[in-house]
């Protein structure tokens, strides 16, 4: 999963300030990885314990003591692109995205689903009218489906129960 010793002592560490009194899990191990690092297995998941925020900064967190770490500039890459996706996402999901702020292909992928899927035209008023006076109509013309047919006055029982077991029975059977 790590590329190198620092990425380990690093995640040791870290898992030390997030989970000072329980172990979660392997899970949250690759989790607190994958937030800042991209495993060398390629193998990404995602936080339960922490959903809906997130894992906390690791300005929030504090510096690892005696710890002198600093990532590769691809590594300073990847997590500013992963910090920036993420950042699209919640604003995406929010609703509070600004188009200048949208990136080109996105955008396109948006043209590209809207020009795809034709949508119907709106209805007018006049035909939503027409529509709901013909309903009422055809219902005045048909008698609901209770009154149209006849209830018979007699009784099940529990022979006519076995009768249709046994001819259920059969049909299948056959």
């Amino acid at each position: 999963m790590a590329n190198s010793d620092a990425q380990v002592i690093w995640l040791g560490y870290r898992m030390l300030q997030l989970y000072p009194k329980q172990w979660p899990g392997i899970v949250e191990l690759r989790a607190c990885y994958c937030k800042r690092f991209k495993p060398a297995d390629g193998v990404q998941v995602e936080t339960a314990v922490y959903f809906d925020e997130g894992f906390p900064s690791e300005a929030q967190l504090g510096p690892i003591p005696g710890l002198c770490f600093e990532p590769t500039r691809s590594e300073r890459d990847a997590i500013a692109a992963r910090q920036e996706e993420e950042r699209q996402q919640q604003l995406l999901l929010t609703g509070e995205v600004d188009p200048k702020e949208v990136s080109a292909d996105l955008a396109k992928l948006v043209h590209d689903l809207a020009t795809e899927k034709a949508m119907p035209r709106p209805r007018t008023a006049a035909e939503i009218s027409e529509e709901l006076y013909n309903r009422r109509l055809d219902r005045k013309a048909k008698p609901p489906a209770s009154e149209s047919a006849p209830r018979s006055s007699q009784r099940i029982t529990q022979e006519d129960i076995n009768r249709a077991l046994a001819e259920r029975h059969a049909k299948k059977t056959a």
